[in-house]
Formats: C-alpha cells, structure tokens, sequence
C-alpha cells in the first residue's frame, strides 16, 4: 500500500478526526492503485505543524463539473458549496473526492523527520560486489562547493558525502555517496501532498 502525506488546514482536520468530515477534496489525487494510507500534517495558521493522525482512501469519487455536485458532498466534505465552487474555479477543474475511512489518530503527534520521501538525485550501483547509493551532485561543482560550506546553501542536500583526494590539494573526488541510500527525511511539509515512507513502515 502506498503511503502519502498530506497537509491539510486545522479546521478541516479537525473535522476529520471528530469523524464529521469523511471526504477530502482535491483536484489532483496520487496516481497509484487504492487503497492508499494517507498521513495528515495539520497545517494553517493556528495549526499544530505535526502529523497527527492517519486514514485509508478505498474510493476516489470524481466530479467532473459543477453539475456533477451532489448536495451531501457539502456534508461530507464539510464545507458550503460556495467554498467547492470556488475551489473548483466553478467547475474549471476537476475535483476528486478521497473517501476517509479507519482513521487512527495518534497518540503523539509525530514530527515530519520521521517520514521520507524519495530523493531523485540519488541512484545505486552495483559496485565491488555491494550496492552502493550515490549523488549525482558529485558530478558537477556543487557537491564540492557545498561540502566547503558550514551549513547547506538554499536547497542542496545535506544527505552525502564527498570523499576528499587528501593531502594539501583540498581538492574533491568526483562523486558523492549518498548517506540517506536515497531516501530523505522531511524537513518540510508539503504543499499539497507526496509519496512517503513512514519509520513505523519500514
């Protein structure tokens, strides 16, 4: 089962885990086989900024157009038809409804570290009978200057490791490890949603 996590504002979240909201609206959906687990990262102004809760989507409902609104979806996704409206661009986009089902909410709120998502610049090979994780960075300047650097620049990855040629040269092989075997935690939550795998999953 695939696992995705998911930011969605406080009050809908709430709504979530008090059971009177059983669909989430959105207009773009993953594109993988159901059933998908869904981890919550409760976002918005007053919200908790952690992952708090899990469900299961077993049904995608689709909404082609504003004719295709039935009443009850304002009480399932509680929220007025104004707001689906707008949120649709008035039936501009298409909208698609994640069923919730067998919510589990945590104990413990959990924090985004425990989560990863797939890093696309990492790739294995089979090197002296092992496989072994690389960064493409170490093919350019960038896995060399950013090991110069104290802390990471902008977005560069942390997560590797650039062997130096040693002696007075302070100079850099031409490849990086990859120290996270292409798997990184999160650091920051999603706009809308990503592929996850979770530490409990593992």
């Amino acid at each position: 089962m695939k696992s995705v996590l998911i930011s969605i504002q406080e009050e809908h979240n709430a709504n979530i885990e008090s059971g009177r909201k059983t669909e989430e609206l959105r207009t773009r959906v993953p594109k993988c086989e159901l059933p998908i687990k869904f981890h919550t990262y409760e976002s918005g102004k007053n919200g908790r900024h952690k992952v708090t809760n899990e469900w299961i989507c077993r049904e995608i409902r689709e909404y082609p157009n504003a004719d295709n609104y039935p009443p009850s979806l304002v009480d399932r996704a509680c929220v007025p038809f104004s707001y689906i409206c707008d949120y649709a661009k008035d039936g501009e986009k298409f909208l698609r409804g994640l069923v919730i089902s067998d919510l589990v909410i945590y104990d413990k709120p959990r924090e985004l570290s425990e989560f990863k998502t797939i890093c696309r610049n990492a790739y294995y090979q089979d090197y002296w009978g092992d496989t072994t994780w690389f960064c493409k960075d170490g093919y350019s300047s960038c896995a060399v200057t950013d090991k110069e650097r104290e802390f990471p620049y902008n977005e560069e990855c942390i997560y590797f490791d650039c062997p130096s040629v040693g002696g007075e040269s302070c100079e850099y092989e031409d490849y990086a490890y990859c120290n996270c075997n292409g798997l990184k935690p999160l650091t920051r939550p999603p706009q809308s949603w990503c592929y996850v795998e979770s530490e409990d999953e593992e």
